[in-house]
């Protein structure tokens, strides 16, 4: 698991298959975006990172819920209709369709005095009022785009005003004021106004119901509104306040409606889920196609709210950005044997006044592919091995380079000659070539190899290079007589120097291994053997006598003597 991971509960690591379990519930209306890297060690130690983003799809589960869940409205005898007299509120904590809320009134309405703007909540007065009936109390639903159904209805009670019971009456029924979310304490928001019908007595206002943070409360002589603590436009974009207006011993009570809208101020800067992210980019990775989503959150609305993205360090231009969706892209390729590290600052910022900022760190760690084949230092080696060297001897090293990295540089040699698997061998991982079997010059005095090194890349790379093996003698040869028995016949008192015959050997070995000298043994007076050419001459003068062999014997180029052959003169 990479940098910024461990502080998501909800998500776990398989170690073993990479597989993404979730670890914890999950929960759209708290965060609907996780991101976070996830780190691939292989055993040798190289690592890559990938980027994980999740997004939680919504479920519809939240019921919607009214807010206050009471109403209080006072209406005249003979009030006009088509008019709005009270509104009610009821949120969903889904999103999209399961978040759209549908007003209906289920209850208390059979006569069709009232209905209620399905999308609105507003409620009109369809038809005059009369003292027939003093009261209605009304219930009204509040349905999901998902069928789901608030678990309470919201209850709204209408008196209607007797001439002789005589209530103070607001000037409006409904109220809208605004205020923005950054108002001091103590700011006027507004005045609601009620008067009895007779004008004898004051009336007292108090908030009775649906400010449940404290935010306002009511001047109970004047009826002015104000702010009580400090608003929050994010937590509460708007607030309905229940007002009543009492007067009188017995008391009597008059109701209305505030609808506050508190105004959104630029307070909150885009925020990103960490302020560095590392992650790994093949070097082959196309040009205009996104490596990173950079994401940052605005709980402000509107402009105040909208994120655009920026490159605030582009390291030789390499790199673009979406303003919009934040998409990294690359505008040329990367090469990793060239860079292999970039760091990038991206600045997000909202399009409030002044405008608010943040920025986040990509580390981004250039990932080699096989784009590069392995290359011999040489293409072509020549090697002298003798021919008497030991089974089992190294006698060369061939040695290709790769300018990838890890597998991609990992090189595995081979002899591609299968022939001559049986008389040579190559340590896979060195390159070195050895002997698998003796060698005889007098057979064979020259091989020529292929030696092939091949990358550990997908798909692997390869090269060739050709190895000349020349087999140099060594004195594994003894010289052989051309006969094993000379016999020659000579008349007597011959001259000194006179001739009486040659002798002949061959030796397989060259050079100096196959160069040869004759000699007499034992030495004989009577005889002169020429060492170099073997011919055999009369040394002093020669009397006849009977049969008598005389041997005759090499002396190799070390001097050590090697008998051979019989001459019978």
């Amino acid at each position: 698991m990479g940098d910024g991971f461990g502080k998501y509960r909800e998500f776990e690591v398989n170690p073993s298959s990479g597989e993404i379990c979730i670890s914890a519930a999950l929960d759209h209306e708290k965060r609907n975006i996780y991101e976070f890297p996830i780190l691939a060690t292989d055993r040798g130690g190289l690592s890559t990172t990938a980027m994980v983003k999740i997004q939680v799809v919504d479920v519809n589960d939240n019921r919607p819920m009214f807010y206050p869940r009471e109403y209080n409205v006072s209406l005249r005898e003979r009030e006009s209709v088509n008019s709005p007299v009270v509104v009610v509120v009821a949120t969903d904590k889904d999103a999209g369709k399961y978040g759209a809320v549908r007003y209906a009134i289920v209850a208390g309405n059979e006569e069709g005095l009232f209905r209620v703007e399905m999308s609105s909540g507003e409620v009109f007065l369809m038809q005059p009022l009369t003292r027939a009936r003093l009261a209605h109390r009304l219930n009204i639903s509040a349905t999901d785009g998902g069928g789901l159904r608030s678990a309470h209805d919201a209850e709204v009670l209408v008196t209607v005003i007797d001439s002789s019971h005589q209530p103070p009456i607001f000037e409006n029924n409904r109220y809208l004021f605004s205020v923005r979310e950054d108002a001091q304490r103590n700011s006027v928001i507004g005045t609601v106004s009620a008067s009895s019908v007779t004008g004898s007595d004051s009336a007292r206002y108090s908030i009775y119901s649906g400010d449940p943070n404290g935010y306002f409360s009511i001047n109970p002589v004047t009826g002015t509104i104000t702010t009580n603590t400090e608003l929050d436009h994010e937590t509460h974009p708007f607030v309905l306040l229940n007002v009543a207006a009492m007067t009188g011993e017995p008391p009597t009570f008059g109701h209305s409606q505030v609808n506050i809208t508190i105004g959104d101020v630029n307070d909150n800067a885009p925020e990103f889920d960490t302020v560095v992210v590392k992650i790994s980019v093949a070097e082959n990775a196309e040009l205009g196609t996104p490596i990173y989503a950079a994401h940052a959150h605005d709980d402000d609305s509107n402009d105040n709210g909208a994120v655009t993205y920026q490159l605030l360090t582009n390291p030789d231009g390499l790199f673009k950005i979406d303003p919009r969706q934040g998409f990294i892209m690359l505008t040329r390729k990367l090469d990793f044997e060239t860079t292999q590290k970039y760091a990038l600052v991206i600045g997000a910022q909202d399009k409030g006044t002044p405008p608010l900022r943040s920025n986040l760190t990509l580390n981004i760690e250039v990932q080699d592919v096989n784009d590069n084949p392995p290359a011999f230092e040489k293409d072509e080696y020549q090697v002298n091995v003798v021919e008497s060297l030991a089974v089992n001897s190294q006698f060369l090293q061939v040695n290709a380079i790769d300018l990838d990295t890890g597998n991609n540089a990992r090189l595995t040699y081979r002899v591609k000659e299968e022939a001559l698997a049986d008389v040579f061998g190559i340590f896979p991982n060195s390159g070195s070539l050895y002997l698998k079997k003796s060698l005889d010059r007098e057979i064979r005095d020259r091989y020529t190899l292929t030696v092939v090194a091949t990358d550990n890349g997908l798909p692997p790379g390869s090269a060739a290079t050709t190895v000349n093996v020349f087999v140099n003698d060594a004195n594994d040869n003894d010289p052989v007589f051309t006969r094993d028995v000379y016999q020659f016949t000579i008349e007597e008192n011959l001259e000194k120097g006179a001739l009486v015959g040659v002798v002949s050997a061959t030796d397989k070995d060259l050079d100096a291994n196959a160069a040869l000298r004759y000699s007499l043994l034992p030495i004989n007076s009577s005889f002169q053997l020429n060492s170099l050419t073997g011919t055999c001459r009369i040394f002093d003068i020669f009397v006849i006598c009977p049969f008598r062999p005389i041997y005759v014997a090499f002396l190799d180029h070390h001097s050590n003597i090697l008998p051979s052959a019989t001459i019978d003169i």
